[in-house]
């Protein structure tokens, strides 16, 4: 016993002086924070990591001032900001999968699967970075390397079930691409859906379409006038679906989300209406 407290008190001094807190809201950035948090050893965290800026970053280039957006399965959503050696970490209550985007100075990256949990340091390790068809044994891919701002979906495909306009939007964090219309539609299995068209008729009877990308999202600049009798219905294949009350707005995502007024818009049911 005796020895392993000197190996121990050997570590924590090599730590040290290498920079490296052995303990606190900056230590062991870019290790997987459950084996502690997680294990009853520490504080549990119900999602914690560390922001790169690229996937192969050494582990001590985190990211500071980061955000890293977390909307849950029930709907919940958090921002987390990350601290000076990049870690982010939260005990908020969470029900998973997540749906996981993280951001700094205008620059965005969104996690194309959901997360099956908030252990994001456990997948998201560079010292093990694989092939992008690499496959656990559940069948899913593994992480491409860190959390980081490259390397991910950006631009038209970020966010999915955010509320697109509470940012595309005048005096919002992007008034350079302002929408009128924008949100998700989901597939039945909780993923984005698509392919699936999005067709408005507005109150003076002009039709609008849009067509969703490859992880549901979708947006229109049109001009378009709303209440009335604006319409929206999305259509793929045989399936249709029509919004059984005016539209009266364009900001889908605000209302249809988990845990919203609406259930997310999809086509295999839920609240909106249909044929």
């Amino acid at each position: 016993m005796a020895v392993m407290r000197l190996v121990a008190a050997v570590a924590l001094v090599s730590a040290a002086a290498c920079g490296i807190p052995s303990e606190g809201p900056a230590m062991r950035p870019g290790e997987d924070c459950s084996t502690c948090h997680g294990a009853g050893e520490a504080p549990n965290f119900t999602a914690s990591g560390t922001l790169y800026t690229n996937p192969t970053d050494a582990a001590s280039q985190g990211v500071k001032g980061g955000r890293v957006h977390v909307t849950d399965a029930s709907g919940k959503t958090l921002s987390l900001k990350t601290n000076e050696t990049g870690n982010f970490y939260t005990r908020e209550p969470l029900a998973y999968p997540l749906q996981v985007a993280v951001e700094k100075d205008g620059r965005f990256s969104v996690m194309s699967v959901p997360a099956p949990d908030g252990a994001c340091g456990r997948c998201h390790t560079a010292a093990t970075l694989p092939p992008p068809s690499t496959q656990f044994q559940d069948g899913a891919k593994a992480a491409p390397g860190r959390v980081a701002l490259a390397g991910g979906l950006g631009d038209e495909f970020m966010l999915p079930g955010f509320d697109c306009q509470s940012c595309h939007r005048a005096g919002g964090q992007a008034p350079s691409a302002q929408f009128t219309a924008s949100g998700t539609v989901f597939a039945s299995g909780g993923g984005g859906d698509p392919g699936v068209t999005v067709t408005i008729t507005d109150a003076q009877g002009r039709v609008f379409t849009a067509i969703t990308n490859r992880v549901g999202n979708f947006f229109m600049t049109q001009p378009i006038a709303f209440g009335r009798s604006a319409r929206v219905r999305i259509t793929k294949g045989a399936a249709s679906r029509l919004m059984d009350e005016e539209l009266p707005h364009g900001s889908c995502n605000a209302c249809h989300r988990r845990g919203g007024e609406e259930s997310p818009v999809s086509l295999s049911g839920g609240d909106g209406g249909g044929d």
